[in-house]
């Protein structure tokens, strides 16, 4: 989503008005706190293996590597770059033209992790009599006490998906809410952690260096002087924009799943045509985005492409 008009996508972005903020773990040391409940333990958890060093080597240690690259291309730029990002450096974003934000995004979506006490939560769905209560039984065979976190978390996240909002009845002395299908799984997983707060862990939040933090949290954390380009590098980010853009900024996110390789690929292609071609930061990112990956419908196409890119960008470094 690339909110901008022609006098936006006129202006040349300098690398010295960027900011790359990195919000995920950049080391083998960082990635093995997390998985013991250290800083980014969220992303970590997502990240499937049967153990922990075959998760660092089999799915993580080519995205570490690439995240080094694009923090040492970006330091070489005369960008600034900040690891460890905190909410609290979001009150700081006034020097900048430009802020990417590299971070994990915990959606709608409930995992098997997420449930904190299986027969509590089927309990509370047995015997409540409220909107929410029953939608849930529609659902969930509530009739089978011995569900597992697994199966339990995939009939939750259909609950929330079902395009019913979880809060309909809730509101029957008010105007009906129309949402779209983003933010009604939004509003549903929500009302669902409201009505359950002992047991699930609530979704809908950005991942930093110092934790979880709501939309709420975030946009109040960022300066309302701010009047520049805020592009959060993180998958279905789209609930972010609604609330965060204003008059002042323009805000880019990503409404579908995004490769984290890829998306560092990108960014390295970014930083190099700032530095050596006078463009804009908006108009770089679409081109690369829409203009030329999106087009190579095939998969394995695509991934050479990407391939190709990469080799090119190493190249002109070396």
């Amino acid at each position: 989503m690339h909110p901008f008009n022609n006098i936006d996508l006129q202006i040349p972005t300098s690398p010295s008005e960027c900011l790359i903020a990195i919000a995920l773990p950049t080391s083998q040391e960082e990635f093995y706190n997390a998985q013991k409940g250290g800083a980014y333990q969220d992303f970590v958890k997502g990240i499937k293996g049967k153990k922990p060093e075959d998760i660092w080597k089999e799915k993580y240690i080519g995205i570490a590597k690439k995240l080094n690259e694009v923090m040492m291309l970006a330091e070489q730029s005369e960008m600034t770059v900040l690891p460890r990002f905190k909410l609290a450096d979001l009150r700081g974003l006034n020097s900048y033209t430009v802020v990417t934000i590299f971070a994990h995004w915990r959606d709608h979506k409930i995992k098997s992790h997420d449930i904190i006490n299986v027969p509590l939560l089927i309990d509370k769905i047995l015997n409540s009599n409220d909107s929410v209560g029953y939608l849930l039984k529609e659902i969930i065979n509530t009739e089978n006490t011995t569900h597992s976190s697994e199966t339990l978390s995939k009939l939750l996240t259909k609950a929330v998906e079902s395009g019913v909002f979880l809060g309909f009845n809730e509101k029957r002395d008010e105007s009906i809410p129309v949402f779209n299908r983003i933010e009604l799984s939004y509003r549903s997983r929500e009302i669902l952690d409201q009505w359950c707060p002992d047991c699930i862990v609530p979704g809908n939040k950005l991942e930093l260096y110092d934790g979880l933090h709501s939309i709420n949290l975030i946009e109040e954390n960022i300066s309302k002087k701010f009047r520049g380009i805020i592009d959060f590098a993180v998958c279905d980010s789209a609930l972010l924009y609604k609330k965060i853009k204003n008059s002042n900024r323009r805000v880019i996110v990503n409404g579908n799943k995004v490769h984290l390789q890829y998306r560092l690929i990108i960014q390295k292609a970014i930083i190099q045509g700032l530095k050596e071609c006078n463009a804009n930061y908006a108009v770089l990112l679409n081109m690369l985005e829409k203009k030329i990956v999106k087009n190579w419908y095939s998969k394995k196409r695509k991934g050479i492409f990407l391939k190709i890119l990469d080799f090119i960008l190493n190249k002109q470094e070396n």
